[in-house]
């Protein structure tokens, strides 16, 4: 399928889940019924297209004076299971999902402490708190609040190495400031640890955000589950090699997330807490049993390799190329690999260790539901599966992509403006007739978005036999994904 890349990633349930399975606390069933929260900044239009794709949930956004207006815009998009409240206080108790972003400034400690007790009160037990905040104003922050926590505590000698542990920790940092670091190699060889300190600390107070988001949320009975951004988990991923060793040794440290921060050159996070007490459990099976797992980028697209900070991952062996091959035709749980001819012998930790690999590579995508039914070729008007997704029949297409609601994915899917254009052609009229649906919508987009036209035809003007093979190409490529994604009803 032509899916577009997603400019911002979902706060999506499935995506929570996945990451809290992965640090061993057991997700709820896919079916089961929950509320999910969201409040601070958000896309309201992604909001409703999440409610959407996910219909056994009940959505609630906090919009202030714009709660009314959100509310109309919902019912005008068929979206049953959002409501919309003008303050947190209206908010439901129990809820499975609290979501909240703060990257616009570094939050305040009053909003903080208001964020972090709306947690404590209105999420249940094992309940996911998503909080996407801006850690540091800059990267020098990340080097000072460090400095600040270690330097005044040290002797000369455990001064001395705090410089080389810096050095090793601090390999992307250094490289983007050769000031700070030419003062590093000064202060390591005169063996003057202070000059350093005088020169990238502090004067004033150094605070991390990731230190008091720790300090608001471990005392009320939270513990941290990891990053939304499924590669952000992984060392090998994430972190240049030189600072694996020194990460390695400080992890139970409780200024290890910190000290990663300032390792990674982060300065937004995205956490995933969880309420305790929570459910977990160390079986693959019950961890991973519910979700599935699919590739929406087309075959002859996925790449071979990944490159990582430390090396390369071939993807080139029977175990990665038999799982590509069947997520790049329908979403597949780990039971549904096992009892496939393409799994048949194959290790069930080594399957899940393949297809966590590829998730953390952004190849596959953890989703919360298989495809059920048979594929409808023919030329009849197809139905959408999901109201949402219905605007698109009498939507203008004017941008480079469109969001889709999808129950399988449990997010939302972006399709590029080709695919759209045909998607919606063949909803209208159907297959048979598409040809004549979509030439004049190519002819008003050649004459009002000449550029956006270019990206989707060969020539300025659409002929009959352009748009033919446009149809064919796209149908041939995109139809089963329709289906196999939930965008067309079975």
């Amino acid at each position: 399928m032509f899916y577009a890349a997603t400019p911002t990633f979902d706060l999506s349930p499935i995506r929570l889940n996945y990451v809290a399975a992965l640090r061993g606390v057991v997700p709820i069933n896919p079916d089961a019924s929950f509320l999910y929260a969201q409040t601070g900044a958000f896309d309201l239009d992604a909001f409703l297209c999440l409610a959407a794709s996910n219909p056994q949930g009940h959505f609630y956004g906090v919009s202030g004076d714009e709660a009314e207006g959100a509310q109309t815009l919902a019912a005008s998009k068929k979206v049953t299971n959002a409501t919309f409240v003008a303050t947190e206080e209206q908010l439901p108790t129990g809820l499975t999902y609290l979501c909240c972003d703060q990257t616009k400034t570094v939050a305040t400690a009053q909003e903080r402490e208001a964020l972090f007790a709306l947690a404590q009160s209105h999420l249940a037990a094992s309940g996911l708190l998503a909080y996407r905040y801006r850690a540091y104003n800059n990267a020098d922050e990340t080097l000072s609040f460090l400095i600040s926590e270690y330097a005044p505590e040290m002797t000369a000698s455990q001064a001395q190495e705090f410089l080389t542990e810096i050095k090793t920790l601090g390999a992307s940092y250094f490289a983007e400031h050769p000031i700070a670091g030419a003062a590093l190699e000064k202060a390591i060889v005169a063996q003057t640890p202070l000059t350093f300190f005088d020169l990238c600390g502090s004067a004033g107070e150094s605070q991390s955000g990731t230190l008091e988001t720790m300090a608001g949320l471990l005392p009320r009975d939270f513990s941290f589950v990891g990053d939304a951004d499924y590669g952000a988990n992984y060392l090998e991923l994430a972190a240049p090699p030189s600072s694996h060793e020194a990460l390695g040794l400080c992890r139970d440290h409780l200024l290890y997330e910190s000290i990663k921060d300032f390792a990674l050159q982060r300065l937004f996070r995205n956490d995933i807490w969880v309420k305790r007490p929570a459910q977990q459990s160390a079986d693959p099976a019950t961890l991973f049993e519910h979700f599935t797992f699919g590739i929406t980028t087309p075959k002859d697209r996925v790449p071979t390799t990944h490159t990582t900070q430390g090396g390369t991952i071939s993807f080139a062996t029977p175990l990665f190329m038999r799982l590509i091959d069947l997520m790049c035709t329908l979403p597949v749980g780990i039971g549904d690999f096992l009892n496939h001819p393409a799994g048949h012998g194959m290790d069930q930790n080594e399957v899940v260790a393949a297809i966590h690999v590829l998730v953390a590579c952004g190849i596959a995508q953890p989703m919360r539901a298989h495809y059920e039914g048979t594929i409808d070729n023919s030329h009849r008007a197809p139905t959408w599966a999901t109201p949402f997704n219905s605007y698109l029949t009498e939507t203008t297409i004017a941008s480079p992509s469109v969001r889709l609601a999808s129950a399988i994915v449990g997010e939302s899917v972006t399709l590029s403006a080709r695919e759209a254009l045909v998607l919606q052609a063949i909803h209208r009229v159907g297959l048979s007739l598409s040809a004549g649906a979509l030439l004049p919508e190519l002819q008003r987009l050649a004459k009002k978005n000449p550029a956006l036209a270019a990206k989707i035809m060969d020539t300025t003007t659409p002929t009959d036999e352009m748009v033919h093979n446009i149809i064919t190409d796209v149908a041939a490529r995109g139809l089963v994904g329709w289906y196999a994604y939930g965008l067309l009803a079975a």
